[in-house]
């Protein structure tokens, strides 16, 4: 009796861990999209591009404080030299030791630093879309796969309800031709329709599990782990209908689909007053500190301390710089017409990315309405074939149909269930992408 509480707890312990286990492994359509934009190697580019920008924008606002340099220097002459007691020439050996400390602050440069803060700035935020239009791709890439892997997780379980109404039907009939009331011909059909039913559950078994390979894939996910779905269908079919142009307008005003484009103008126009800027002149205010100590290493005499050397040979300076751009080559007016075409570039892009996503929403919307009022006929078709199947298989147990009229009977209403799977699954990605133009969330918490 010991021995069988202990078998039974080990049992339990084994059966709640694989519970467990399959809880672990188990995703849903929201977890999937999570999980590949939390490990998606182009997401993490851009948060690590996001970084960069924002160093370079800490350094353009460092750019508006000074810049200070100090410099070192020891030198040790043999030989004719300029005595700095006597201010002579002569011929000995001397030791110096140079200390330096200078500054410059821009004072004016028509306005290129805060040109180039702008321009960081609009950087910054380029890259914030980038980043969320990468995760948007990556989930849409992922609820793709994971609508395929639901497609052929349903299709299989269509395959095998298939085959055990085959197998069922096959007993039966086998017992038929017992009673005489049907022949070896009718079982030998049968039988090749249970074969057929086989094998398309092998085919779809094939396809699930490729379709689970894509979909980890995709995801980024252990390729060796397990991963478990459930059939993804739509919650309901409605769907309220939408003006395209209301929808355009709030779409295009936050979705990193446009955003980007915009922000990208944007900074085409702020290279255009960067690249003038330098045909202007710009201003500097620079000073600085230095010092010195000497020292004659044939002199008899005593050297005075380096204490006071450093007090004593301690200067100032303060200066200003006016730098006026001259002749460059033609660099500086090239740069100019190269940002302008640039600007026209990104123009006709912004333009151009308008114009896709205005057909996109169009298309959307079209789409979903379409598939709404497909899976409103086909739910109408399969509670029709359901019935004209029962209705076939009475008359082929009594006689009055062939098993080729059962078999298109099986298949019509085996394909019009495909059917409304494949269309409820377009449905529910096409509404949630509507959704989302919509300003809700893509992925549900």
């Amino acid at each position: 009796m010991k021995y069988y509480k202990q078998i039974l707890l080990i049992l339990f312990a084994l059966c709640a861990a694989s519970l467990l286990y399959a809880q672990d492994t188990y995703r849903s359509l929201d977890e999937c999209m999570e999980y590949a934009i939390a490990n998606s190697s182009r997401v993490r580019i851009r948060e690590w591009n996001i970084r960069n920008q924002r160093e370079d924008l800490k350094a353009a606002k460092g750019s508006f404080l000074p810049s200070v340099n100090g410099s070192v220097g020891a030198n040790a002459n043999f030989g004719r030299s300029i005595d700095p007691e006597t201010n002579t020439y002569s011929n000995t050996s001397n030791f110096s030791n140079g200390y330096d400390i200078s500054g410059s602050i821009p004072l004016f440069q028509s306005g290129a630093l805060l040109s180039n803060l702008k321009l960081n700035k609009l950087i910054v935020s380029m890259g914030l879309q980038e980043k969320a239009k990468t995760e948007f791709e990556t989930a849409v890439t992922t609820m793709q796969a994971y609508a395929d892997a639901s497609y052929y997780d349903a299709s299989l379980k269509l395959a095998e309800d298939k085959l055990l109404q085959s197998n069922h039907l096959l007993q039966k009939t086998i017992r038929m031709e017992e009673l005489g009331i049907k022949s070896a011909a009718d079982v030998a059909q049968v039988s090749s329709e249970v074969a057929a039913d086989e094998y398309n559950v092998i085919k779809q078994q094939n396809l699930y599990e490729q379709a689970i390979f894509s979909l980890k894939e995709v995801m980024n996910y252990p390729l060796t782990d397990p991963l478990l779905i459930k059939t993804q269908t739509v919650d309901s079919i409605e769907y309220a209908a939408v003006d395209p142009e209301s929808l355009y307008e709030r779409a295009r005003n936050w979705t990193p689909q446009t955003q980007i484009y915009a922000l990208r103008l944007k900074q085409a126009e702020r290279q255009i007053v960067i690249s003038r800027s330098k045909l202007l002149p710009s201003l500097y205010l620079n000073g600085g500190i230095n010092t010195r100590y000497f020292e004659n290493l044939k002199s008899e005499t005593s050297v005075a301390s380096f204490g006071s050397q450093l007090k004593n040979n301690l200067g100032e300076w303060v200066g200003i710089t006016l730098n006026i751009p001259l002749f460059n080559g033609l660099s500086r007016s090239s740069t100019l017409n190269k940002a302008k075409n640039q600007h026209r570039i990104a123009r006709e892009e912004f333009e151009e990315s308008e114009r896709a996503l205005r057909i996109e929403i169009d298309k959307l919307i079209h789409d979903c309405e379409g598939l709404r009022k497909e899976l409103m006929q086909i739910q109408k078709k399969i509670k029709a074939d359901e019935l004209a199947y029962e209705v076939t298989v009475k008359k082929y147990e009594k006689g009055l149909l062939s098993i080729y009229d059962l078999q298109v009977s099986a298949n019509n209403l085996l394909q019009s269930r495909i059917n409304k799977l494949q269309t409820e699954l377009n449905f529910m990605m096409k509404k949630r992408i509507a959704n989302y133009y919509d300003g809700k969330p893509l992925i549900r918490k």
